[in-house]
């Protein structure tokens, strides 16, 4: 009888599988935000950009799941680390992770999604399918080399990894360093790693080579996997990562879009994996089915609520909703894990699924659903199913009296959740007039009556744009009243008060064009030209609304230039002359950050007149933009004077304006129209200025 080599050899020590797969996995889920900020500015600071980022890296995670599971099961032990250190070498040539400034997109590319995926597969996919190897891989070598002993702690403690790596990139990394230090530092870290991993390679290697005797290709099966169980090890990690991608869509649209919240979400999603796969006694059926119908029942009501709910009622119905149905997800895949035998390809189903949910919610949901993001409830409809599958599956065991109690029971809660699932997708069903989704995110446009004046009964038909929650901007129907500027453009607010005090003829720039309320204010021989990324928005104001039409009729030349304002200025080739610079660029309720750094000014000023004005919007219910502005004003010499508004009347927004001119033009703030106007408060903290490299939005936050 041959012996296994493995049993005369003396294998590593524990605690250096644990270290492997615990800094793998903390680098593998610190370059994912890392990244993910870095690109951001490039595409217009949306959710799309994350998005897009976790359809990348749920593919990549199975191709290096993929990698595992054919190495382990294709060459021997000696032959599986020879192959590996070479792809661990190549990796190591990969670094550094910086993106090239060539991927930025082209002026007039409206479609980013092909661009960000081949950009991460150039910049980062090698040293990511390196690191994305590592759990399944370490762990089979774990298994061979220490028989008997389970490796689906392992599991837990990389995903232990994962969650350290994301907690702390937004509130330790991100405000203590700089992007280009963020990136250095990753690739020095995961340069070393590659060593460390090099070196349990090599010992592994050893371990098995005996004397000269073959190793087995493969451990000793176990009885294959039924077709039943292989469609559980797909279904229910798909269902999981459409509950968080679409649990993340639903919070960063319809809240608000900040990065904190995008670690929330997968954050919870890595502890669901944690919970389930460190020990079965953890994961309690009962406990975690009734907090599921709960949570899910919780997250019915919360949509049919709406906006009438508070932010913080609806981020702790969805989070909860979230972790519960992963915990359900995750922990009826541990209990149907199999022998060590079937490891790798246990593993490769897991991110297989995982790819699958991401590639239906990224790219399959925005061409199904054009009106709201229905794969939320699809995603909990599903969870239910499933879930009550399996459990019907154990419960008839006992006997089919208690199994036709627990289908009636669970097929009432499931009916009632699609009820009220059913009820709210109803109420939405009423056709907007405008309705559009793509990679920048669900625009509406909707009517209903308002009261034109104060203390006047007459109601005016009015039209609204918004953007997830967020009211993007508005206009009355009836001609008479059409071409007045509503809500946050009115004669007192910031942008109103610096058209109205400059020369005529004017030239206006404005970055981001909304349903183009600036151009209300064009007259003959006025120069309008808007920068707008979403070729949607673009649509809805020429073809919706008649800001834009007016304007041209009144005499003025109004053109609108599609993509980022930032990159079509710098791509402009003869200076803009403008009177006034308004910055509007709103991506639902927070402003792209890459749009108020120091190098994005330097852009702003090429473009400027010599007594122009930069005119920005910081009305913001979560970020207090006044001190990014107020220390870009001592840096770049400007006079500066905040406008806060909060004007009477159903169709006007409260706003807060920046305004900004150069040192020599400060005279233009004496006159008459600017006596209500204020200097930056004193209270403001003190932060760093911003740059490409370093921005903090944890720095600012409310």
């Amino acid at each position: 009888m041959q012996h296994d080599p493995l049993a005369k050899a003396t294998p590593p020590p524990l605690w250096i599988f644990g270290l492997t797969i615990f800094s793998g996995a903390f680098l593998l889920f610190q370059i994912q935000p890392l990244i993910g900020k870095y690109i951001l500015p490039w595409f217009g600071g949306g959710p799309g950009v994350w998005t897009t980022c976790l359809l990348f890296f749920q593919c990549m995670l199975f191709a290096g799941y993929a990698y595992a599971h054919w190495l382990s099961h294709t060459f021997t032990l000696s032959r599986q680390v020879t192959v590996h250190l070479v792809l661990v070498v190549l990796a190591l040539c990969m670094l550094p992770i910086t993106p090239a400034e060539s991927w930025k997109p082209q002026p007039g590319e409206v479609a980013p999604v092909q661009r960000i995926l081949m950009l991460l597969l150039v910049s980062v996919g090698l040293p990511y399918l390196v690191l994305s190897s590592t759990g399944p891989l370490v762990q089979a070598w774990f298994s061979r080399a220490h028989e008997g002993r389970s490796p689906y702690r392992l599991y837990a403690l990389s995903n232990v990894g994962s969650l350290l790596a994301l907690v702390s990139f937004p509130f330790l990394f991100e405000p203590a360093t700089t992007r280009s230090q963020q990136v250095v530092g990753w690739s020095i870290a995961g340069a070393l790693y590659l060593v460390l991993y090099a070196g349990l390679a090599w010992q592994v290697r050893k371990v098995g080579q005996h004397e000269g005797q073959p190793v087995p290709a493969t451990v000793p099966t176990a009885p294959a996997a039924g077709a039943g169980r292989w469609l559980l090890w797909l279904a229910l990690p798909a269902c999981g990562t459409m509950l968080l991608m679409s649990a993340t869509n639903l919070i960063c649209q319809e809240i608000a879009v900040i990065p904190f919240l995008w670690v929330l979400p997968l954050g919870l999603y890595l502890v669901t994996f944690i919970i389930a796969f460190d020990s079965p006694r953890w994961y309690l059926r009962p406990l975690f089915a009734v907090g599921f119908f709960v949570a899910a029942g919780a997250s019915a009501w919360a949509l049919l609520q709406g906006v009438d709910l508070s932010i913080g009622k609806q981020i702790g119905i969805y989070s909860a909703t979230l972790f519960a149905g992963c915990m359900v997800c995750h922990g009826e895949l541990f209990r149907v894990r199999p022998a060590m035998g079937g490891l790798t390809a246990y593993f490769l189903c897991i991110a297989g699924g995982g790819a699958l949910g991401g590639i239906f919610v990224s790219l399959g949901a925005p061409a199904l659903f054009a009106t709201f993001y229905w794969e939320f409830h699809l995603a909990l409809v599903l969870c239910a199913v499933l879930g009550c599958g399996v459990w019907l599956a154990g419960a008839y065991r006992f006997g089919l009296g208690a199994g036709i109690q627990l289908t009636l029971l669970l097929a009432g809660l499931t009916g009632a959740l699609t009820y009220g699932l059913g009820k709210h997708v109803k109420g939405q069903q009423a056709k907007p007039v405008f309705a559009s989704r793509n990679f920048y995110g669900l625009l509406k446009v909707t009517e209903s009556t308002s009261t034109y004046e104060e203390g006047n009964d007459d109601q005016r038909r009015i039209r609204y744009l918004v953007h997830g929650r967020i009211t993007h901007g508005t206009q009355f129907e009836d001609d008479d009243v059409a071409q007045r500027p509503v809500s946050y453009f009115s004669p007192d607010s910031g942008i109103g008060l610096a058209l109205d005090n400059v020369g005529k003829p004017k030239r206006v720039g404005v970055l981001g064009l909304g349903v183009g309320s600036v151009a209300s204010y064009a007259q003959r021989g006025d120069v309008y030209r808007f920068y707008e990324i979403n070729p949607a928005v673009e649509h809805v104001a020429e073809n919706v609304f008649t800001y834009l039409a007016g304007g041209r009729t009144r005499g003025a030349k109004v053109s609108v230039v599609l993509g980022d304002g930032r990159l079509m200025l710098e791509a402009e080739k003869e200076p803009q002359r403008f009177d006034v610079l308004s910055m509007d660029a709103f991506s639902s309720d927070s402003v792209p950050v890459h749009l108020l750094s120091n190098e994005a000014f330097k852009i702003y000023e090429e473009h400027l007149a010599p007594t122009g004005v930069i005119v920005i919007n910081i009305t913001n219910r979560y970020l207090d933009l006044e001190p990014v502005v107020a220390k870009m004003a001592v840096k770049r010499d400007y006079a500066i004077r905040i406008v806060d508004h909060n004007p009477d009347g159903a169709w006007l927004s409260s706003t807060v304006y920046v305004l900004l001119t150069r040192r020599s033009n400060a005279g233009w703030f004496d006159k008459e129209e600017f006596k209500g106007t204020i200097a930056p408060r004193k209270d403001m903290p003190d932060i760093p200025l911003w740059t490409d490299d370093y921005a903090s939005l944890f720095r600012i936050l409310r």
